[in-house]
């Protein structure tokens, strides 16, 4: 599966404003410029504070969705159900596109046994999905999400370092967190051990 996680890139138009220098009118229209310049400060000002709240209230909401998705990992990995019960119900809600569900369980599962290998790499192959899904409106949270999907497919790599869908997604997540370097590695590293491995799940 292709993503493209790149954040939308900034465009901006600059509308030029021109000043007509008729001698009866000059001072008439100076003064009426001046007193737009000051209510278009304002309104500027009024304008990056809401922006800078919504920021804020955004970050917040994001950190609280994350301490949740932690608070409900940590209370999978302390109940009964053993990590191979957490892993079937994380590749079920996989298979009906229920990222988050799957995500959670999967995660639950690398944690409970961190030899688990399926799990991590697709838990982390949720990850990345997620983030595709909210790079655009929320280009922090997609980071945050590639992150955390980076960390655990090097988890699955650690357990199994010759599987090469590992590092086909290790290639993505890298490629849209600016790291060239180690995508570069991963995808010539996918490329070696395609031809050897079974494909996973």
């Amino acid at each position: 599966m292709q993503f493209d996680l790149r954040p939308p890139q900034p465009s901006a138009t600059r509308i030029p404003i021109r000043e007509r220098y008729n001698p009866r009118t000059r001072w008439a229209k100076r003064a009426w410029l001046y007193g737009l310049a000051v209510v278009a400060a304002g309104l500027l000002l009024i304008w990056q504070h809401g922006q800078s709240s919504a920021i804020a209230e955004a970050s917040d909401r994001d950190e609280e969705v994350f301490a949740t998705e932690q608070r409900l990992i940590t209370a999978a990995v302390m109940g009964n159900a053993s990590a191979s019960t957490l892993a079937d119900r994380g590749f079920a809600a996989l298979e009906t596109d229920d990222l988050s569900t799957a995500s959670l369980y999967l995660r639950a599962a690398a944690t409970k046994d961190p030899k688990y290998r399926d799990a991590a790499l697709y838990a982390g192959y949720a990850e990345l999905a997620r983030a595709d899904q909210v790079w655009k409106r929320a280009p922090a949270e997609g980071e945050k999400r590639t992150k955390t999907a980076a960390t655990l497919l090097e988890q699955a790599k650690l357990i199994d370092p010759i599987h090469a869908y590992t590092y086909e997604l290790l290639a993505v997540a890298y490629t849209n967190l600016g790291k060239t370097d180690l995508a570069t590695d991963a995808k010539t590293k996918q490329q070696a051990f395609a031809q050897t491995n079974i494909t996973a799940r």
